[in-house]
């Protein structure tokens, strides 16, 4: 003899689901923006490695930019469309590198801001002598959520909670 489920069985079921379901969302969204802030994260320092190796391996400067299409330096310290990494001639921001001299591209992420404040971080060959500065990076959870990389001064990337003066990290509002 086969036995079914009663109509209670089920709806005692569905309402425990849609109370798990409801109960695990905002650990869901929580674990989707720390995925998303470390994989910018990731590919801002992977950049600035890759550019203080490729300066040394070169034997000339390497800059990483903020780049607004991928082509060109930006002008400002909005790192949000992305960035590039190029070496040539250090110009003025916005510039255009020298053409073939872009070694690497990445564009921004929606939904994440990154501010610094530098518009570019020029890698010396020589004597270990970089741009130092930092890069804070932003979700919609705010500034307590926010994690700035710190460049020093001889090209070495870090990751922080909190600016290097020991200062609370601060967002763009929005």
């Amino acid at each position: 003899m086969m036995r079914g489920f009663t109509l209670l069985e089920i709806l005692v079921a569905l309402t425990v689901s849609a109370i798990a379901v409801v109960l695990t969302q905002p650990l869901i969204a929580t674990g989707m923006l720390n995925l998303q802030r470390s994989t910018t994260i990731n590919g801002l320092i992977r950049s600035l490695h890759f550019a203080r190796r490729t300066a040394a391996e070169r034997g000339r400067d390497t800059i990483v930019c903020s780049s607004p299409d991928g082509w060109r330096c930006g002008a400002a310290e909005d790192w949000d469309a992305g960035w590039i990494v190029h070496d040539g001639p250090i110009a003025s921001a916005p510039h255009a590198p020298p053409p073939g001299s872009i070694l690497y591209r990445s564009r921004g992420q929606a939904g994440l801001s990154i501010r610094s404040n530098r518009t570019r971080f020029v890698f010396r060959p020589f004597r270990g002598r970089s741009t130092n500065g930092t890069l804070i990076v932003c979700d919609r959870r705010g500034s307590g959520a926010a994690r700035a990389i710190i460049i020093n001064n001889i090209g070495r990337p870090r990751l922080a909670a909190k600016a290097s003066n020991g200062d609370p990290l601060s967002c763009p509002p929005g």
